[in-house]
């Protein structure tokens, strides 16, 4: 199948929209050959145009989301129903869409989300993709078995857009917490290097077994849902534990 993004890729190089090629490069980077025989030539490049569009879109916004079924006012069609959607990367985006998709009993047939590197000016309009300082953007289509009720796309639109601010209200202070965690770590790797003493000291080997475990924890093996601090002081001659944060 890679003659079908041979000429897309071709099409669009002719466009002289870097913007646009470095979109579609990176949309279709890992397309696989059951998502191209679904959709020709004709039906990548409209399909990249309108997601650069949607993104574009996006502006100052947190979040967009849209389910459609392709026709020619988008510029390419799909034997799918599909979803579209834009925000700022972030975790668990992908296994919350997934998750929703399947409470409501949506076939899923094949899914594109890349993560693209956005600059946008003061107005929030796109005008650079893939530059090292721009903001990381997760832009995500999903295919579903088509349904042609204009209900149950508003349905399942409101339901997603639900689900995703939820997603975002909880990462927003997730990164809070999984960087106060990373210092954590990094603490626990500088005690057992320096070897802790006093009435509390223990040996180094098992400090840096804690800051393994904290490391294994910051590689997105938990879900942070909270986070506190706590200072060891003395209250008279007791050692006791005092909320910091």
């Amino acid at each position: 199948m890679s003659a079908t993004l041979d000429t897309v890729r071709r099409r669009l190089a002719e466009v002289g929209d870097v913007n646009l090629a470095r979109f579609a490069g990176t949309l279709f980077e890992r397309a696989d050959d059951p998502f191209l025989a679904a959709h020709d030539a004709a039906a990548l490049d409209g399909m990249a145009r309108q997601g650069l569009s949607f993104l574009d879109g996006l502006g100052r916004s947190e979040l967009r989301v849209r389910v459609f079924d392709p026709g020619e006012a988008d510029g390419w069609r799909s034997p799918y129903t599909v979803v579209m959607l834009a925000l700022a990367d972030r975790p668990f985006i992908v296994d919350s869409v997934q998750t929703e998709l399947r409470r409501r009993g949506k076939a899923l047939f094949h899914q594109l989300h890349p993560i693209l590197s956005v600059t946008r000016d003061a107005d929030g309009r796109i005008t650079a993709i893939g530059e090292p300082d721009g903001r990381l953007e997760a832009f995500e289509i999903f295919f579903l078995e088509r349904e042609e009720d204009p209900a149950e796309h508003r349905a399942l639109e409101e339901a997603l857009t639900r689900v995703l601010h939820d997603v975002i209200l909880a990462t927003d202070d997730y990164r809070e917490m999984l960087r106060r965690s990373v210092e954590v770590e990094e603490y626990l790797r500088q005690l057992a290097a320096d070897g802790v003493t006093g009435p509390l000291a223990v040996p180094p080997e098992e400090v840096a077994e804690y800051a393994a475990f904290m490391e294994w924890l910051d590689d997105d093996n938990f879900v942070f849902l909270g986070y506190r601090a706590y200072e060891l002081v003395e209250v008279g001659d007791v050692p006791s534990l005092q909320v910091h944060a």
